[in-house]
């Protein structure tokens, strides 16, 4: 019964939507760009992991309480710089191991863990930030590429499909992520106390990032300005608002994954400028995941794009339909569907059906 159920709304998501014949030497190319993103991955991870080693060790050094988080319940306050020293070193090698050995899932498994460990212990001080963790989920989500050489994935369809899987998995755990937060910020829009504002006003990034300069004490010069003139800010905050809301809307329109990447790269960049907070790891996430995405379109227009943008485009090409009730037809065949239908259908078969739309 639920099969047939799924079948049905398949049928009524995909209404005009006619399939492309399989395209082998496509199949292999977008599998090679997803290895090679996992391969820049663990290189990577190594200097990640350099990072965490003066992070945490200070930590441990001058800290005179821990709170451990659930990863590391197990450190206590008396064996806490013994902890740290076999928590890195450990990370440490794991990070070299799978670098050299990417290919190797038992490889990929322990830097996932070893990761997990040492950030746990980096925020269980009393305090917490989000800087790890999607670089974290990334490597959570490797972990289930196939356990094979490269050129034994590209000889064997089902281990191509596997591999491609397993990077639509992980693009969509991140673009939840923003989705979530994008829903969070549409929720403060609705104020909740007298000392709330909603953030849809013209000054609400402004008062953001005045809030943040006075925590940490230290000022920029662009957050200056906007704190000066905040309708500056104004624009560009109700973007991010719409960008993060429909985040995982892009992966279901493989045309909108490099606009929606350049965006959020843009973002985090800014988020440096304006408020000092040192985003180097998000924007390369932008990079691998979305403007460099494996499914991405390999020829793209200006007008498909705008066509593509959920909500924009219906609005941009009205002309298509009659006003008024033809309009909300068209909506609700073009967007909803879409949008939400086939949301829950990626849930059930998210990496054949995004494979599927995207050969050529």
């Amino acid at each position: 019964m639920i099969d047939h159920i799924v079948r049905g709304l398949r049928g009524s998501a995909a209404r005009g939507y006619t399939a492309r014949p399989y395209d082998a030497a496509r199949h292999i190319d977008m599998t090679r760009e997803a290895l090679f993103l996992l391969r820049l991955y663990y290189a990577v991870s190594v200097v990640v992991a350099f990072r965490l080693i003066p992070d945490i060790w200070d930590i441990a050094l001058t800290t005179p309480a821990i709170e451990p988080r659930w990863p590391v319940l197990w450190v206590s306050q008396g064996i806490l710089k013994p902890a740290a020293t076999v928590l890195l070193t450990a990370l440490m090698a794991s990070a070299v191991l799978a670098a050299l050995a990417w290919h190797n899932r038992w490889a990929r498994l322990a830097f996932a863990v070893l990761l997990l460990e040492n950030v746990a212990l980096e925020f269980s001080f009393g305090y917490t930030n989000n800087f790890y963790h999607i670089w974290l989920w990334m490597g959570i989500g490797f972990v289930f590429m196939p356990n094979a050489r490269p050129e034994v994935i590209l000889a064997d369809r089902r281990l191509r499909y596997r591999a491609l899987m397993a990077m639509a998995w992980t693009t969509a755990l991140v673009l939840l992520f923003y989705t979530l937060s994008g829903l969070a910020k549409l929720a403060g829009a609705v104020p909740t106390g007298p000392h709330n504002y909603s953030t849809l006003l013209p000054y609400a990034l402004a008062n953001h990032v005045a809030a943040r300069m006075l925590l940490t004490d230290e000022v920029t010069v662009l957050g200056q300005l906007l704190t000066q003139m905040p309708a500056l800010g104004w624009p560009a905050f109700l973007a991010v608002i719409y960008i993060e809301v429909f985040a995982i809307h892009a992966l279901f329109r493989p045309a909108l994954l490099r606009v929606f990447g350049v965006f959020l790269l843009v973002f985090h960049v800014g988020i440096w400028f304006f408020m000092g907070i040192q985003f180097y790891l998000q924007p390369l996430q932008m990079l691998m995941l979305l403007v460099w995405s494996p499914f991405r379109p390999r020829r793209q227009g200006v007008r498909e794009t705008l066509e593509q943008l959920p909500g924009i485009g219906s609005v941009l090409y009205w002309r298509r339909v009659r006003p008024g009730p033809g309009l909300a037809v068209f909506w609700w065949r073009e967007e909803w569907p879409t949008a939400l239908v086939m949301a829950v259908l990626g849930l059930v078969d998210l990496g054949p059906k995004l494979i599927e739309r995207v050969l050529a």
